[in-house]
């Protein structure tokens, strides 16, 4: 009898450990243990190569500059017979599954174990995944792993995305060959005809092109292609989107293209087209490096002249009392000098001038941690090389904040008694200012999917929309809110206008991760401290400094804010450091962006350190041309990352990974908001309104 009890539960262990190790497996790609996955930023806005395309006055295509032949069309632009074939080819179940099919997995895992062919069991979601995050050269081992990341992106982007959003993305980022990538430049190229002007058996030759459009290019195998298009055909048959009488009609029915090539001799005014190509255009995208594209030559001048008029060497000139045109020429004269690189120091030879503007090309950055409790500052670091760049970016240099200025507005809403779980309807606001003049700011790019639903402020601030700050601002007042930062530290000029929301003002690293330790040290400022006292030789204490303390916070309301902060690393847009640093201790923290992606910013607290970190150009015409790069996220998170990741790596520092200490008396306020959160991905939780509030 033990015996058989042995056997049977051999027996259960070995029929549950291939789907135990799975789910294993998952758990490990998910949280990022077998590398890195795409951020919340990079699923929200994915790369995409659009064609630039010109207009006439009267709205005609002229033509189109391309490294890709891609132009985007929304679902609502697609003809419905196409997105049918789709559906009918690729993902029977479309509609039904999020992101993983599990019957057509199953499926297909059977026909390989019985060496029978049952189809594939890739969703169309999947194989979205697969083409926004190619797959690199891969060993088998790294095959299964990589296959297990896009089933995590797929069910990350059926988060993000609607169905019919996932479909147009799907079908825009193919590349059906001959020029033609993306459904709108396909039907053009291939049949003369918009994306919602196909006909059935256009629509079925696409689609059919999707498995493999080497093997079934219509061009140079049309036999073929019709023969995959009729396969497509005979799906559409089978899910009911079409009758057998359409079927025997459609089958026998030839490819009929229309096939128009691209070439830039073909086409409307081309003389016209390659002057702009070669007068505008190329000149709109110059290289300016390292100054922005849009900074223009006279401006690029003034920059340079005064970083020269600012320079040791110019300074030593003056005073041989040289003329002006004297130390220009000895400025642009090619001298022996030692530069710096990040791979060391390099002798070479360059003109002063080349050498300012190639020293402008670096990021510079600040970072500081200080202890909350105390305001010990445990680490400075006011740039990147204190041989080459004297100038410190931690406490004289100030930088406009952005974002991460929006923990004072919420703190202020936090102080009026409001939860994390606050709902406000994401509309866009518009602010009327002291002298009357309305300010109505925009979101940022992928902020779409929550305009015109019920937003909590955690997931407001963990995404970092613009609409709810400016909202938060108009109730409260901009006088309030600049108020309550100066208790906290902040001694840089704030201007109390509406716009201070969104982080107008200059200020130092120094002071905003001072300001935003008050919510790690229960709601009591602390002004850092980097001397605690002066001896003499004898032991003698010289001097002692006590630093200036403001209680600003009840202990409940900062570990509230604290909560608050905490979506931002959780889910938000301080995400990375789950998945990309493996930190899964408790952290509170907000990143920042400004204008134009010059200032890349992330303020981050736990228990026992505050840190914040400025990444930047030496000016703000020197930056990222797109939020990719030029974000927080991406410029500055990084830096904390790694720097809390050595922390704790080194024992001897008795650094924990404990949690924020909960008050006593917190009450009944709600910190969990994941009941009203999870319904702006259902769809469930929307505002009718008109706009405004």
């Amino acid at each position: 009898m033990a015996k058989n009890k042995k056997y049977i539960a051999i027996t259960w262990l070995l029929i549950w450990l291939p789907f135990l190790s799975i789910f294993l497996l998952l758990s490990l790609v998910a949280y990022e243990v077998l590398g890195d996955l795409p951020s919340v930023e990079e699923l929200q806005n994915p790369k995409s190569n659009l064609a630039t395309v010109i207009y006439s006055s009267d709205a005609k295509v002229l033509g189109k500059y391309y490294n890709e032949n891609r132009v985007n069309v929304t679902f609502k632009e697609l003809d419905k017979d196409l997105t049918n074939a789709l559906v009918a080819t690729e993902d029977a179940r479309f509609y039904e599954h999020s992101g993983v099919d599990i019957k057509a997995l199953a499926r297909a895992v059977s026909g390989v174990v019985t060496g029978g062919s049952k189809g594939g069991g890739s969703t169309i979601t999947q194989q979205l995944a697969k083409m926004m995050f190619p797959r690199e050269k891969l060993s088998k081992l790294q095959l299964a792993t990589r296959k297990m990341k896009e089933w995590v992106i797929a069910t990350r982007l059926e988060k993000n995305y609607t169905k019919e959003e996932i479909m147009a993305m799907y079908l825009n980022k193919f590349d059906f060959l001959n020029l033609a990538v993306g459904i709108k430049s396909a039907s053009k190229i291939y049949f003369n005809v918009g994306p919602d002007s196909l006909r059935i058996e256009q629509a079925a030759m696409l689609v059919g092109m999707a498995q493999n459009p080497s093997l079934y290019n219509p061009i140079r195998f049309p036999e073929k292609t019709k023969h995959r298009r009729n396969i497509v055909l005979s799906q559409m048959l089978k899910y009911g989107y079409i009758n057998q009488t359409q079927f025997d009609t459609l089958k026998v029915k030839p490819l009929g293209l229309n096939f128009h090539p691209e070439d830039h001799n073909d086409g409307l005014a081309p003389y016209f087209r390659e002057y702009l190509r070669e007068n505008f255009f190329k000149n709109l995208v110059r290289d300016n490096a390292p100054f922005a594209w849009n900074v223009n030559q006279k401006e690029i001048d003034n920059i340079m002249n005064s970083a020269m008029k600012r320079s040791d060497r110019y300074r030593e000139l003056k005073q041989q009392n040289l003329s002006p045109q004297q130390i220009e020429k000895i400025f642009k004269t090619p001298t022996a000098m030692t530069v710096y690189s990040i791979r060391g120091e390099i002798d070479t030879i360059m003109s002063p001038m080349d050498s300012i503007r190639y020293y402008k090309s670096f990021l510079q950055t600040g970072f500081t941690a200080i202890e909350p409790q105390t305001g010990y500052v445990k680490a400075w670091v006011g740039g990147i090389n204190h041989k080459h760049f004297k100038y410190d970016h931690v406490k004289v240099g100030r930088r406009q904040v952005g974002s991460t200025f929006k923990t004072f507005v919420y703190a202020m809403a936090i102080q009026e008694g409001y939860s994390p779980c606050y709902q406000l309807p994401c509309v866009r606001t518009c602010v009327t200012d002291g002298v009357g003049k309305e300010w109505c700011p925009d979101n940022s790019g992928g902020d779409e999917k929550y305009e015109n639903k019920m937003i909590t402020l955690k997931l407001a601030l963990a995404m970092s929309i613009n609409w709810v700050s400016a909202e938060l601002i108009k109730r409260f007042g901009p006088n309030a809110v600049v108020n309550l930062a100066k208790r906290m530290g902040i001694t840089a000029p704030l201007e109390a206008v509406p716009a201070i929301c969104l982080g107008t003002p200059d200020i130092s690293v120094y002071e905003m991760v001072a300001a935003n330790a008050t919510y790690a040290n229960k709601g009591t400022y602390v002004q850092p401290t980097f001397i605690t006292r002066i001896e003499d030789k004898n032991g003698k204490v010289l001097e002692e400094f006590i630093p200036n303390t403001d209680e600003v916070f009840s202990e409940e309301k900062a570990y509230v804010m604290i909560q608050l902060m905490r979506g931002v690393c959780d889910y938000g847009t301080g995400s990375r450091l789950r998945g990309r640093h493996n930190l899964r201790n408790q952290i509170a923290g907000k990143t920042g962006t400004t204008q134009n992606n010059s200032d890349g910013w992330f303020i981050g607290l736990t228990p026992e350190l505050a840190a914040g970190c400025w990444v930047g150009g030496e000016d703000r015409s020197v930056h990222f041309n797109s939020m990719e790069n030029g974000q927080g996220a991406s410029m500055a998170l990084p830096i904390w990352g790694k720097f809390f990741s050595k922390v704790y790596a080194d024992k001897t520092l008795k650094v924990s990974k404990g949690d924020f200490e909960k008050p006593a008396n917190l009450g009944d306020i709600e910190l969990d908001c994941s009941k009203y959160d999870s319904k702006i991905n259902t769809g469930e939780e929307t505002f009718e309104g008109d706009g405004g509030f």
